[in-house]
């Protein structure tokens, strides 16, 4: 099943559940109209433009039923999919709206009426949720009552809610990614931190812009970053791809999305720099003894053994303790410090509100010279390291898994 940027909830899970369901069916009957007159047509190129990109139908066109087959499939999944790629996206859009017109343009009556209404004991479980008894006949001053359970069904029975909610964040015309592509085009030629995973509107692009991105990524020879961005960069991509996965990823305990982090970056490093990754590495102090890092970042080869990097992740705590614990494991040799803070219950805004006042008040003590918000869930500092006076950076990521805020970041590539 198909979330879409969200439907309104009743508050009861297994009836949100059953809801969802039904309304995947919906839209699987109008794929299913699309893919009948598809197969009366031969599926030809004209055919295919009314929901793919024109570049996409002449480069894949033998992949383009395959994927509104798929696409069908995750409809009829009993799992709930909360994201889908760009491309899937943009494809379910066109066929439902294009259904939805050619319904409304050739059939007597309207798309609403087309559709059988939703079944009675569906109706009756929205009314109990809602604490109204159910009534098939309803006088029109009941109607106006806004809190009303038939509002809710007329609703979700209509075609505006795909409109205005199901595909509300939908802004994947080409004109669109084609300027996310070559504002991105622009950062790599000036060898800047692109903070986006832009994979996916790259299937929408039009072929020129397309064909210049990786021209210029070519050229670039892995971004020709400098460690420190690089390394952001990719905690930056693991950020987004573990809030992709909030429900599998909210049940597990700080050490184990430690790991999880661990063993995203391990073969990247390696590959694309030469960096080493270690857990629980003998590292600075603690209060009593040498204390362990969550996690360091080094070079070991025949140029000889260079630190790069340490991350401490935490649970979200009010003392914020993985800023202070990073703090005491930097010496002359550290070069990059990064923090994960790990927040399952408050809000995104809450947690970054919170961290940028602790870093305020603790300024002078954690010698800390600037903080900038670089992103809306990242923030970065620069400290001063006593050793030496020289300047380290540091940047301070929440790990949002707070199931309210999750779709966040998943939004986030969608509108550049």
């Amino acid at each position: 099943m198909y979330e879409g940027d969200g439907l309104d909830k009743t508050g009861n899970e297994e009836l949100d559940y059953e809801i969802l369901r039904w309304f995947n069916n919906r839209m699987i009957e109008l794929v299913d109209l699309f893919i009948d007159i598809g197969d009366d047509s031969g599926w030809d190129e004209d055919y295919l433009l009314n929901c793919f990109p024109r570049n996409f139908v002449e480069d894949n066109f033998e992949l383009c039923k395959h994927i509104i087959l798929d696409i069908k499939d995750i409809l009829e999944s009993e799992i709930i999919y909360t994201n889908i790629r760009p491309l899937y996206k943009y494809v379910l859009f066109h066929i439902i709206t294009g259904e939805i017109e050619f319904i409304n343009e050739t059939e007597e009556n309207s798309f609403e009426e087309t559709f059988s209404p939703m079944n009675v004991e569906l109706v009756k479980e929205i009314y109990k949720a809602k604490n109204y008894e159910y009534n098939s006949k309803l006088a029109e001053e009941v109607i106006e009552d806004e809190e009303h359970p038939i509002h809710f069904i007329r609703f979700l029975q209509s075609e505006d809610i795909f409109y205005d909610v199901v595909f509300d964040e939908l802004a994947l015309d080409v004109d669109i990614c084609d300027g996310i592509i070559m504002s991105c085009i622009e950062k790599l030629k000036n060898k800047e931190w692109q903070p986006h995973d832009i994979s996916g509107i790259l299937e929408l692009a039009s072929r020129p812009v397309k064909e210049e991105y990786y021209k210029v990524v070519k050229e670039s020879k892995d971004l020709n970053l400098p460690d420190e961005q690089f390394i952001v960069q990719e905690i930056d991509s693991v950020i987004k791809l573990l809030c992709n996965r909030t429900r599998e990823i909210q049940e597990l305990s700080e050490n184990q999305i430690s790991n999880y982090i661990e063993y995203m970056l391990k073969r990247l490093l390696i590959l694309n720099r030469d960096i080493q990754i270690e857990r629980e590495e003998l590292l600075g102090f603690s209060s009593v003894e040498i204390g362990k890092a969550d996690m360091i970042l080094f070079r070991n080869n025949n140029r000889g053994y260079d630190n790069i990097a340490v991350i401490e992740s935490k649970m979200y705590n009010a003392h914020f303790n993985e800023i202070k614990q990073l703090l005491g494991y930097m010496n002359i040799h550290v070069k990059l410090g990064i923090t994960i803070t790990i927040n399952k219950n408050r809000g995104l805004a809450d947690v970054i509100e919170a961290m940028s006042n602790y870093i305020e008040r603790e300024k002078e003590n954690l010698h800390i010279l600037q903080v900038d918000k670089e992103r809306e869930y990242m923030l970065h500092t620069t400290i001063k390291n006593l050793q030496d006076n020289s300047v380290i950076n540091c940047y301070h990521f929440v790990l949002q898994l707070n199931g309210e805020e999750f779709e966040r970041y998943a939004k986030e590539v969608r509108n550049g």
